[in-house]
């Protein structure tokens, strides 16, 4: 649930408009001279008004007696998925699909289903051809850019967002998929380079680029001297720090750092085709060239490019009137780059422009448990789970919520329950060996904590492994965790750990 929840929200509600003149056709198909046709008209009439239990029951019945009409099975496994149960929606649709492949409906209700059951692979096939029947269609292109973005293939996904921009140049959800497809490519040529060339000092100078976005100057600065003053790999260094010192207030010292660069000839420009076309601010023609290049540069400019990409996307949800999707997409933002009082912010405004939406309501709940106001997430939590079916990640939060109050003898049964549903996360395992760490119960913890050690990004559940096995008597692998988690925690304090200068000095 939370953000992630909330976006599957969106889109979901406007199917059904979408679908509506090919649905239309298709039931008028089926009602003519069929006996069944008053009960099909009862079932359309419940689907146009919203009851689609109601409608997914009569479509049900009739498909019992015509198992093989392409047009009732779509009808039923669109009345499922309105009702919230993309799972029971699949039989039908896929049925649908294969008796007759023309019905394009069919096939975008197919994609959204397996894409809400995050089956994001399969759902690429039946929304293309939805997507190809209708160009024109902004919400079955949202999803087939989700499913590549989903899937890691982000040129994909950047091709099909930046279309829907067109489309629809004020929908959020575009401008906010462009950004983070951008941010999948710069990631993935950023594990390319750093398995191609682990010693570069490219990566340093992409360290350097990431503390200029989070305004660590003097950090960033010593990194570009530091290369500057040995033999730069790369051009435009004196205009990254020229950028750096404008971001800072320094306009001065961007101007005298400028006049360091020496102007080019067009002829040095034929083969850093990249590096050229980033300097003049043609961000995109830079990346096209730049994911041409195997080599380590090309890597560096993919990463650069795109994520001035990414950066331009998201400026662009800042000219958009304010919406539920905005909204969210500016909490899911802020949560990200750890401003989680922002998010929360975000999130209750959502929340004011659709009042009790429950997707909402668990996206405060998670912003509310991340910005640590346990006074109002505790009894949010313990509201959404007495109110609701099972919802795994949200048990899952209410004990990470009791686990933080310290009331541990209260969250280890929910976070027991929440880890031995079938869409547990890794995460909830953390959680429940940190408690059973906190109660003594050293043995019960080390399999959930086993298990949740591959994902540890920051080292915490290797320091709880440490304190298991060193309770449970078993010192070498105490300090082989703790040496683990020392290393990780290194690894997440690289940029303020080093010896790079503490304030911010002029051109030399």
């Amino acid at each position: 649930m939370g953000l992630s929840g909330a976006r599957a929200w969106w889109g979901a509600v406007t199917l059904l408009v979408l679908c509506g003149p090919a649905f239309g056709r298709q039931l008028r198909e089926t009602q003519a001279g069929d006996p069944i046709a008053a009960r099909a008209g009862e079932g359309a009439a419940a689907l146009q008004a919203g009851r689609f239990d109601e409608a997914a029951t009569i479509y049900d019945e009739l498909t019992s007696a015509r198992p093989n009409d392409a047009g009732l099975l779509m009808n039923l496994g669109m009345a499922r998925y309105m009702a919230g149960h993309p799972a029971d929606a699949l039989a039908p649709l896929q049925k649908s699909v294969r008796l007759d492949p023309s019905l394009i409906p069919a096939s975008l209700f197919l994609g959204a289903s397996l894409l809400d059951l995050g089956r994001s692979s399969e759902a690429a096939a039946p929304l293309q051809r939805a997507v190809t029947a209708m160009p024109q269609n902004a919400d079955a292109r949202e999803m087939l850019a989700r499913a590549y973005l989903a899937t890691s293939q982000f040129t994909k996904a950047v091709a099909h967002y930046r279309t829907l921009t067109t489309l629809q140049p004020d929908n959020p959800k575009g401008w906010y998929g462009l950004a983070r497809s951008y941010e999948g490519i710069a990631e993935a040529a950023l594990t390319a380079l750093q398995q191609q060339a682990p010693e570069s000092p490219l990566l340093e100078l992409v360290v350097a680029d990431v503390a200029v976005t989070q305004e660590k100057f003097p950090a960033a600065l010593a990194i570009y001297r530091r290369v500057l003053d040995a033999r730069p790999p790369v051009g435009g260094l004196h205009e990254a720090v020229a950028e750096l010192y404008e971001r800072a207030g320094k306009p001065d010292w961007a101007a005298q750092e400028l006049r360091s660069v020496k102007r080019r000839p067009a002829s040095e420009c034929a083969a850093p085709i990249a590096e050229c076309e980033f300097l003049a601010g043609k961000f995109r023609e830079s990346l096209a060239a730049a994911m041409q290049s195997p080599a380590a540069a090309g890597r560096y400019w993919t990463i650069r490019a795109a994520n001035r990409l990414a950066t331009e996307a998201v400026a662009q949800l800042e000219t958009l009137r304010p919406s539920v999707e905005l909204h969210l997409i500016r909490a899911e933002l802020a949560q990200s780059s750890g401003r989680n009082t922002e998010s929360v912010t975000e999130v209750r405004a959502a929340l004011k422009l659709s009042p009790g939406n429950p997707a909402i309501e668990s996206a405060l709940a998670e912003a509310l448990l991340r910005a640590h106001d346990l006074d109002e997430a505790l009894p949010l939590l313990e509201r959404l789970n007495r109110e609701r079916l099972p919802d795994t990640p949200l048990l899952s939060m209410y004990g990470d919520a009791l686990l933080e109050s310290q009331q541990i003898d209260r969250a280890i049964p929910v976070l027991e329950r929440a880890a031995a549903a079938k869409d547990a996360s890794i995460s909830t395992r953390a959680s429940l060996g940190r408690a059973y760490v906190q109660a003594g119960r050293y043995e019960e913890a080390l399999p959930h904590l086993n298990a949740a050690a591959g994902e540890d990004e920051n080292g915490d559940t290797h320091y709880q492994l440490a304190r298991a096995f060193q309770a449970l008597g078993r010192p070498a692998e105490a300090q082989k965790a703790m040496a683990e988690y020392q290393k990780r925690r290194q690894r997440t304090t690289t940029l303020s750990s080093g010896t790079a200068e503490r304030t911010l000095t002029p051109p030399k």
